[in-house]
């Protein structure tokens, strides 16, 4: 079945023309907004994609402009908008144009004033953004003027049918939103594989010497100084960068390290893989170390005959053709959509470091002749952290992102963890941790929602994959058993539902003395919890924690 879409707009926009096909394949369009942005905001159905396409002219007239302020045009818009976003667990999107019909005469006089309601609206906007994750937008002006706004909107569309845009502005309007709609729900990528030669810098390194690759200020070199700086910004948005090359290792590390040029340095990487084997045992590899899917790498490498290989050994990984022209790899980069990163957070950009930690954290485990005893060298220390204002985001996101180690795989919304916490009887907690390999910050997460006044449900129990190993599941328990019972609890029950991913939490609840419940009894005592997986349960002093201790 096809997802829902609702299409709004403040315009007319010819519903039944063919540039909408692009969209209507993928999704059931639902168009009854069109020309009727705000009836869609003051809908009360939540079962689609709300998609609001907002052209500023009209919301004014330009012979009147004079008597506008930004209060009166965007607080009404505003305000529709949070109404919406509080109660929406959907995704709020927004494509804004500014496009006004003034001449450069015209545009001296009124255009400046034009443009502040414009901007104070983004600005207002970009507020609501920050503290509503549901909310996207985008600024159509940037794709209107790549084909230039004369070929964008039609006078005669607009007398004959009410619509702004010509037949190729609607094009434009529904590749764009195609583009965004596939951000948000395609499996975001979170790490790219890339080669040195030819790919980071123009030239072979180990015969042309680092004077005379290409990488600089001018001529060709200039395309790769851009493609590194746009990776650069990938690895500040919290994508993993790692290196997988057929080269001498020394010869590599005198680029990394000597370069004037080089953008992308050795502390940006990830993990290095510089060596003569096959570039897909070595991809495999760094998908061990880093405990991450295959299906979350893409592959960028010059050499045909590489991407060949590795595609073929892996097709899990997104194996990138670059373009023939090296000119073109930053916007190509650039314009992928494997790579969600919307609404980027502090954790997000920190997460690079964390993995590299990790991957040294799995290198030292290896070589240790005992597990428990190389654990207690590294000095695990954790913490429980309640919910707050500040660790609300964090919380929200764990439940949106965490696939692994994740009992239920429940998503919640802001306003889901906030009514959660409104209940003093509930449980609900962030676990930060701690090592000799330094602060992974806030990694697991609790809920356990009252079931009545002797039990306890944990609904809600995950941890990020960067961090496993190290028995933190162990002390979650300990802590929640801990907090349970300081509110009288006797018994508690936890879920297990299985996911194509979710695997490697299945024995957890098992591990910690937690007996399994058959499906019939369960759904006698549990009929409000609509159990749909494996239902355990034990009391409060039975559960056991076997690791916990390695944290004391």
């Amino acid at each position: 079945m096809l997802q829902k879409l609702t299409i709004s707009s403040s315009s007319f926009l010819l519903p039944k023309h063919p540039a909408w096909d692009l969209l209507s394949n993928k999704y059931n369009i639902d168009y009854k907004y069109i020309g009727n942005f705000s009836g869609a905001l003051l809908s009360k159905s939540d079962d689609q994609i709300l998609v609001n396409i907002l052209f500023f002219s009209d919301f004014y007239d330009e012979n009147l402009l004079n008597d506008f302020n930004p209060d009166k045009v965007n607080n009404p818009i505003i305000d529709l908008i949070k109404k919406k976003a509080e109660v929406s667990k959907q995704p709020l999107i927004f494509a804004l144009s500014s496009w006004s019909s003034f001449n450069i005469v015209s545009s001296v006089f009124k255009k400046p004033l034009a443009e502040k309601i414009y901007l104070d609206f983004i600005s207002r906007l970009s507020s609501l953004q920050k503290t509503y994750s549901n909310i996207y937008f985008f600024n159509l002006d940037y794709v209107f003027a790549n084909l230039g706004f004369s070929k964008i909107f039609d006078r005669r569309n607009w007398y004959l049918a009410n619509c702004r845009v010509s037949d190729i502005g609607l094009e434009e309007i529904a590749k764009s939103l195609n583009s965004v709609l596939e951000r948000i729900y395609l499996p975001s990528k979170k790490l790219i594989v890339l080669d040195c030669d030819n790919t980071l810098w123009g030239g072979i390194i180990g015969e042309d010497g680092i004077k005379s690759i290409n990488l600089g200020e001018d001529g060709i070199g200039k395309a790769f100084l851009d493609f590194q700086k746009t990776l650069k910004g990938l690895f500040n948005s919290g994508i993993l960068l790692t290196i997988c090359s057929k080269n001498n290792e020394k010869d590599v590390m005198n680029v990394f390290e000597n370069h004037k040029f080089m953008q992308i340095k050795k502390e940006d990487i990830t993990n290095f893989k510089i060596n003569w084997k096959e570039k897909s045992e070595n991809i495999v590899k760094i998908s061990k170390e880093l405990n991450l899917g295959l299906d979350s790498f893409v592959y960028w490498d010059d050499n045909p005959f590489e991407r060949q290989k590795v595609s073929k050994a892996l097709p899990q990984v997104l194996t990138i053709t670059p373009s023939d022209k090296v000119e073109n790899w930053p916007d190509q980069l650039r314009t992928l959509n494997c790579f969600g990163k919307f609404n980027a957070t502090d954790l997000d950009k920190k997460k690079t470091y964390q993995y590299k930690v990790r991957s040294q954290f799995v290198k030292g485990k290896e070589k240790a002749t005992e597990e428990l005893s190389y654990l207690k060298s590294i000095k695990l220390k954790a913490k429980k952290i309640d919910l707050n204002s500040s660790t609300l985001s964090r919380m929200v996101q764990m439940t949106q992102k965490t696939n692994q180690f994740n009992l239920r795989s429940k998503r919640y919304s802001k306003k889901d963890i906030e009514n959660i916490g409104k209940n003093k009887k509930n449980i609900i907690f962030l676990t930060d941790l701690k090592d000799i390999f330094g602060n992974h910050g806030p990694v697991g997460l609790i809920i356990g929602k009252c079931l009545n006044k002797k039990t306890i449900f944990i609904d809600t129990f995950l941890i990020s994959c960067r961090v496993f190993g190290r028995y933190l599941e162990s002390w979650m328990l300990r802590e929640i058993k801990i907090t349970a019972k300081r509110k009288g609890y006797k018994e508690i029950y936890g879920e297990y539902i299985q996911t194509e991913k979710n695997v490697i939490s299945k024995e957890v609840l098992k591990q910690h003395n937690f007996k399994k419940i058959d499906k019939k009894k369960s759904d006698k005592i549990f009929k409000d919890l609509k159990i749909t997986g494996e239902l355990y349960a034990s009391s409060i002093n039975n559960i056991k924690f076997p690791k916990a201790k390695l944290y004391d």
